[in-house]
């Protein structure tokens, strides 16, 4: 899925993978949006950086990847696709997985150097928004360009929810994603 070959319809719908995945989801994306929120931190005001708590950023990614899910149901029911949330919620939450992990590898490697860092983490975050708006644009049955419109809004739609609930402390979303993959 991540090379644009295939769709969320080629995953087995199996609740045992789809819990290890999601699991492993939420720890991937809490350490990563640690890591961003601390590269941002150090780029924008080095003199006052600090550390965060991963509890309190897993926490807060446990609450936008319910968001998250809610806004992919909606909007496949709104059009009549709801037989392929489950599969798509899969597909956006494995591909997630890949694209954090490489962006943990990333900002391990290029810690030092926050101008690598960083434009390796814009390339991957554009790589993971094709694949995931290619996952909606195939499971509404649509191009990838509205594919991606769509997961664009969702995760605007995410991030003001998110920023409501929890003010400007609020951390990415990777769907991640995050979705804001």
């Amino acid at each position: 899925m991540c090379l644009l070959k295939r769709g969320p319809q080629s995953l087995p719908v199996n609740h045992l993978f789809m819990g290890i995945t999601l699991f492993i989801y939420l720890i991937l994306s809490g350490a990563l949006n640690r890591n961003v929120r601390l590269l941002v931190a150090e780029i924008s005001s080095p003199e006052s950086y600090t550390q965060i708590n991963f509890v309190s950023e897993l926490g807060m990614v446990i609450v936008t990847t319910i968001i998250f899910a809610a806004l992919i149901y909606i909007l496949l029911r709104t059009f009549n696709y709801q037989s392929r949330v489950y599969q798509t919620l899969f597909a956006l939450f494995g591909t997630s997985v890949i694209f954090a992990g490489l962006m943990l590898v990333v900002s391990a490697i290029s810690a030092s150097i926050p101008l690598i860092m960083t434009l390796t983490f814009l390339s991957i975050a554009i790589w993971s928004l094709v694949v995931s708006g290619n996952i909606l644009a195939i499971a509404m049955e649509t191009t990838l360009f509205r594919g991606v419109l769509l997961f664009i809004a969702l995760a605007i739609v995410e991030g003001i929810i998110t920023v409501l609930l929890f003010g400007d402390q609020s951390g990415f979303a990777v769907p991640s994603t995050t979705p804001a993959t």
